[in-house]
């Protein structure tokens, strides 16, 4: 209708207006409203000319009782009297012309794929999932699933590091467990350097008689970004890039992680190193652990001259304030303390000494634990 044809209406009191046609949904647009008429319109069909406000059927009365009037050929009263523009969905009111409505970077998530397809995109260009092969060696490892017999450890990185991989957005490959053998381990780095954009192992990085990773990264890359980095946990850190692999031949670039053996040790040096890699090569314009600010609860001391990642619980203070709570234990062997941390508090290298009250960065582990109550406030009292 036109809202100039209505008059003020309430209750059963109301401006009467011939019904002199309908248009439903799907419908072509074209149609012209004289003054004086109404159409009956049916929600998702095009306004006709001359039209600017919409009435719901719920508030008209016709012949045939409230909201109840023919197409055609009757009257129906209005029973109100809205403002112009209501119920009327303008074009353009969601995307206008020349708008951007998903950047280069940004997640193709389900709400930005349906407005794709509202606006009638049948393909986007996305970033190919980077491919990550994850290599465990040691003599000491066997499967989980087998049984566990004396000087034997089950293979827990190969698992974690891949399931990391993934929340980054890589493709992940586990190869089979590969013993302190140095044939061994380059036959399985350079398979996996076919096949793969980035090579993460664990163990065998550090000076020991039976530690090969680093040589034959080394070999393979033809030489070392670095080996070695101020950090705890994590501080045998193998780290090397070639686009021209001994053996292979010329392939695009190839990105090698040799991480340590410790269990923590090897998941946080993924997620300080390997982890923005792995992002930026899947096209995320975000690379790094959301960063957050909060007041230490307890006293913490870390090693003087590196940069310390301590795991903690996040939880909330009477009013509301995010609060770090360390674990008593920070031992780089034990993975229950980061299975069950919100986040790595980041101490030194400058201060190693934090005060409990502090206000102290953390790293959010948003790719391995979920929200839980304790971020939440605490109920109130009684």
């Amino acid at each position: 209708m036109r809202h100039a044809d209505l008059a003020p209406a309430a209750g059963e009191v109301g401006v009467e207006l011939p019904v002199i046609g309908e248009i439903a949904a799907g419908d072509p647009p074209g149609m012209t409203l004289p003054s004086g008429a109404v159409v009956r319109i049916m929600t998702g069909a095009p306004l006709p000319v001359g039209a600017d406000a919409v009435v719901p059927v719920e508030a008209t009365r016709g012949p045939e009782g409230p909201g109840r009037f023919a197409a055609t050929g009757r009257r129906v009263r209005i029973l109100e009297s809205p403002v112009a523009g209501a119920n009327v969905r303008p074009a353009g009111g969601d995307v206008r012309a020349g708008e951007v409505v998903i950047e280069e970077g940004e997640t193709v998530t389900p709400g930005r794929l349906a407005l794709l397809a509202a606006l009638g995109e049948v393909g986007v260009e996305v970033h190919r999932r980077p491919r990550v092969t994850v290599i465990a060696t040691g003599d000491e490892l066997i499967e989980p699933g087998h049984e566990l017999v004396p000087g034997k450890l089950y293979a827990s990185n190969s698992y974690g590091l891949a399931a990391l991989a993934r929340r980054a957005g890589a493709v992940a490959h586990i190869a089979d467990l590969v013993p302190d053998d140095r044939l061994r381990i380059r036959e399985a780095v350079f398979e996996a350097l076919e096949s793969s954009e980035v090579v993460v192992t664990s163990g065998g990085v550090s000076a020991g008689e039976h530690d090969h990773v680093r040589g034959v990264i080394e070999e393979a890359a033809g030489g070392l970004v670095f080996w070695r980095v101020l950090m705890r946990p994590g501080a045998p850190l193998v780290f090397a890039r070639t686009s021209d692999l001994a053996g292979v031949g010329r392939v695009p670039t190839r990105y090698m992680f040799g991480l340590p053996g410790n269990p923590t040790s090897a998941m946080v040096t993924f997620l300080e190193f390997a982890r923005p890699l792995v992002r930026r090569l899947a096209g995320f314009r975000d690379l790094f652990l959301p960063m957050l600010s909060a007041t230490l609860a307890e006293p913490v001391r870390s090693e003087p001259g590196r940069r310390s990642f301590l795991r903690v619980r996040l939880t909330r203070d009477a009013s509301g304030g995010l609060v770090a709570v360390p674990f008593s234990d920070q031992s780089s062997g034990l993975l229950r303390p980061l299975a069950l941390a919100d986040a790595l508090l980041i101490c030194g290298p400058e201060r190693t000494d934090l005060q409990a009250g502090e206000r102290v960065l953390v790293q959010v582990l948003e790719p391995m634990a979920s929200p839980r109550d304790s971020f939440a406030p605490p109920p109130p009292a009684g």
